[in-house]
């Protein structure tokens, strides 16, 4: 029987490295290098240190998979430009806006916006509604096609279509005759209703003197005076405290010396 004898550290000698094994071969920086060799008969993982196995990133490749498509047709995505895409969905449940770059729903649309009416299958048919909500602050038109506020057609409606000498009024016999005539018939006998006149409309649709003004001046409405009534410049310096000025400017012609 052979017979072996223990060598201590101190009668060990190296010698020759043996041939390599088969295990894991280490890099220079401590690293496992598989040379290209597969790792077999591996374990299903439990900890999320483990390795794992194919099937399990297999198996966890379609449920993340079937995860994702089921959240993309819930989800806004980004589409290849960079925008999210809603694919014809609605975005339901949407809170009133807050803040300028807020997305707004549709009753907040409604209420705070000009909408075309529900008949707008033909285009002759479109139309704004503004649910009898005023619509202020629109500027002086400029474009024959732009709206108009109520101050303007007021305006023009005075000066044009209702000035004195395109209406017809009764005379004394129940003749219909111009507005200038049917004045000069009663300005005689004026002081004896003056207080029953009605002294808006007659500033404003009767051809008045500047003499009858100056003696009916505290009875008479300037702003109506002047816009309908064709004042001179000697007059308008004279009345210049009563005058409405926005209206002259507008409405009167005046010289380059006056203005």
């Amino acid at each position: 029987m052979a017979a072996y004898y223990p060598l201590f550290d101190d009668e060990m000698k190296e010698g020759p490295i043996g041939p390599p094994g088969i295990g894991f071969k280490l890099t220079d920086n401590g690293n496992y290098d598989m040379e290209k060799k597969k790792l077999k008969n591996v374990d299903e993982p439990v900890d999320i240190s483990d390795v794992a196995t194919k099937s399990y990133v297999d198996s966890n490749k379609i449920e993340l998979k079937s995860d994702i498509v089921k959240l993309q047709k819930r989800s806004l995505i980004h589409s290849e430009h960079g925008d999210f895409d809603a694919r014809n969905k609605i975005i339901g449940n949407v809170k009133d806006p807050i803040n300028n770059l807020n997305v707004v729903n549709k009753q907040y649309l409604e209420n705070n916006a000009l909408t075309l009416s529900q008949k707008n299958t033909i285009p002759i048919e479109k139309f704004y509604n503004v649910n009898n909500i005023p619509l202020k602050n629109l500027p002086n038109p400029q474009d024959k096609n732009d709206a108009v506020h109520k101050q303007y057609v007021d305006k023009k409606t005075k000066i044009n279509d209702k000035k004195p000498d395109n209406m017809l009024m009764k005379d004394h016999d129940g003749l219909y005759v111009e507005c200038k005539d049917f004045w000069a018939t009663i300005k005689e006998d004026f002081q004896t209703f003056e207080d029953k006149v009605e002294w808006e409309e007659i500033s404003e649709y009767q051809k008045l003197s500047e003499d009858f003004i100056r003696e009916f001046q505290d009875k008479v409405y300037w702003e109506e005076i002047s816009i309908c009534q064709k004042l001179s410049e000697d007059f308008i310096r004279e009345f210049q405290d009563k005058v409405d000025w926005e209206e002259i400017s507008e409405y009167q012609k005046l010289s380059e010396d006056f203005i």
